[in-house]
């Protein structure tokens, strides 16, 4: 088996989200990715309360708890489509988006891909979130062109099902499949956990 490789990160390429159908205790269930064209940059900030417990004038226990995870998508622009299907809003028969005090943002999983040194790639799920109404701005040229971006926020928590809330798998990671460029996006991956195989113990001999 290759080793792994410790390198940095150097780019970023591809985001794709998916609807969450089902997340209860019986199973989580997810759409097909949709692709999300022109993505910049995305930022995670987990959000982590640390509880203390003092006794005898020390501190005799604590504990930290994943609230949420704060993320900021920096990405070209949305289309209408994809406007909608992220936000809840509703497409107008006259063409473009409604947007109206009731849309309810659905909840999501995001899948990206940034790349690494040496040739390798990284990926990426976020299992549940949902994206709310970001600030829009608008600012004319200066003697040159303007380039202006959309930025866009959400807030990630874990599964019902099975408390996941992250997975990452580069493409140098032992046991990682070798045709993950080609598969990943296809349907939202969740993962099982790899356990240590145990020898059992031999009998003692009698006698």
């Amino acid at each position: 088996m290759d080793q792994q490789k410790i390198v940095p990160v150097v780019g970023l390429e591809k985001l794709y989200a998916a609807k969450i159908l089902k997340d209860d205790e019986s199973g989580v269930e997810f759409d097909t990715p949709r692709y999300l064209p022109g993505i910049k940059e995305i930022a995670l900030k987990p959000n982590i309360s640390q509880e203390s417990f003092y006794a005898e004038n020390i501190e005799w226990l604590s504990e930290a708890t994943l609230a949420n995870t704060e993320v900021e998508v920096d990405i070209t622009d949305l289309s209408d489509e994809d406007e909608v299907f992220l936000l809840g809003h509703k497409l107008a028969t006259e063409g473009g988006v409604i947007k109206s005090a009731d849309d309810t943002a659905p909840d999501v999983a995001l899948l990206f891909k940034a790349n690494k040194g040496k040739g390798e790639s990284r990926y990426q799920i976020l299992y549940k979130g949902s994206f709310s109404p970001s600030d829009d701005s608008y600012k004319g040229k200066e003697g040159k062109p303007e380039f202006q971006s959309r930025k866009l926020k959400a807030s990630f928590a874990p599964l019902r099902y099975n408390k996941m809330w992250q997975y990452k798998v580069d493409s140098d990671s032992p046991n990682a499949p070798t045709d993950l460029d080609s598969t990943f996006f296809k349907q939202v991956t969740v993962p099982t956990e790899k356990t240590e195989a145990t020898v059992p113990e031999e009998p003692p001999i009698e006698g």
